[in-house]
């Protein structure tokens, strides 16, 4: 792995071009890159180099800028798995919706936070929505199940289906879950009427039978549907960017903008911010790209939410926070909650649907 290297502006004096030293950061013990990650870092540590030996200090300063930003994102990933793995973070995620719980907020709103979170305190609260006084409680239980692959989980899907409409419940809590089990389940509903539950489920799904499901989707319906752009969170590859093309470039390119942007969850490419930027000045939009920024914890996505606090939009900026685990975020969240905003948008603050998406493709990323 190449060392980390001093951040560099456009301030910098030319003569320190050739002084750059290492700095000490806290950095997780190893940082899991793919391939192909390592070989873009030292890509473009070698072109800021030849820059710098050539002359152009302007482009070498931006290589080492963007070099030290793809580096930070990795560490930055790598603690949040880390935090992940130690239940550190899912145990103050549940803090805060027992805190929302006991001050009134509705146990229905809290069910969607709940995807992905299976541990003991998390079926605690899960166990309530079960027989809490609600309208359609299984869907909020079923719901909360998304991303959940413990047997308990399983044991718990087994029991939804009892009419072929609960099939759709089933499907919603098989959100995030790329696995043989789960395909089992989809495959028999593929060409049925509620089709499109099965390929919404997918979401953050990178398996070939993921992608043929969408492209089957696609065949049939002529164009990507809400629910295959949906499905796309957390995926911000080559293949993806097909799809949400095809649709922005298409005549209908004005529909399913709210399920475009839940497709955009935890993507941080150029192209997903620009998208952002087009329909963050629009007021019918703003709140769409808000919610796109689910999982994204970087400077850049700040910098988007200080804009919504700026034009006092606290909604919008709320639910941003989805899957921020950072100082920063918890701050955020502690002083929306003591300045009244409403407890079902403060729930949003923890988690979505599209958060499941996210997490699987970053847990599948450190593993390749």
């Amino acid at each position: 792995m190449p060392e980390q290297f001093e951040q560099l502006n456009s301030q910098t004096d030319d003569s320190e071009l050739g002084k750059i030293q290492p700095v000490d950061t806290e950095v997780p013990e190893s940082i899991e890159l793919t391939t192909k990650e390592d070989q873009e870092l030292l890509d473009t540590l070698d072109q800021a180099k030849q820059a710098e030996n050539h002359g152009d200090h302007e482009a070498a300063i931006n290589l080492y800028n963007s070099y030290k930003e793809s580096y930070q994102k990795f560490i930055d990933r790598q603690k949040q798995i880390e935090l992940e793995k130690s239940g550190e973070g899912e145990n103050r995620e549940l803090e805060f919706f027992e805190e929302l719980l006991a001050q009134g907020a509705k146990i229905e709103d809290v069910s969607k936070g709940l995807a992905g979170l299976d541990s003991p305190r998390a079926w605690k609260i899960r166990e309530k929505i079960k027989t809490a006084d609600i309208d359609n409680p299984g869907f909020y239980f079923a719901r909360s199940l998304a991303g959940c692959n413990s047997e308990r989980a399983w044991q718990e899907r087994e029991g939804i289906v009892k009419t072929d409409q609960d099939r759709i419940l089933l499907a919603w809590s098989l959100d995030g879950i790329d696995s043989e089990r789960a395909w089992e389940i989809r495959r028999p509903w593929e060409n049925a009427f509620y089709s499109w539950d099965v390929t919404r489920s997918i979401m953050g799904c990178d398996s070939e039978e993921a992608w043929n499901n969408r492209d089957k989707n696609i065949s049939r319906h002529g164009s990507a549907t809400g629910y295959v752009l949906e499905s796309l969170a957390g995926l911000d590859d080559e293949h993806a960017w097909r799809l949400r093309n095809q649709h922005l470039t298409s005549r209908d390119h004005d529909s399913n903008i709210w399920e475009l942007f839940n497709g955009l969850a935890g993507c941080t490419s150029d192209t997903a911010y620009t998208i952002r930027e087009k329909y963050f000045s629009d007021e019918s939009y703003k709140s769409f790209a808000a919610q796109s920024l689910t999982g994204i914890d970087d400077e850049r996505a700040w910098k988007m939410r200080e804009r919504l606090l700026v034009e006092g939009d606290k909604n919008s900026f709320t639910v941003s926070l989805a899957g921020c685990s950072s100082e920063r975020a918890w701050e955020a969240r502690k002083r929306l909650l003591k300045e009244g905003v409403d407890k079902t948008v403060l729930a949003q603050s923890i988690g979505n649907l599209q958060l499941v998406g996210v997490k699987a493709i970053r847990e599948r990323e450190t593993k390749r």
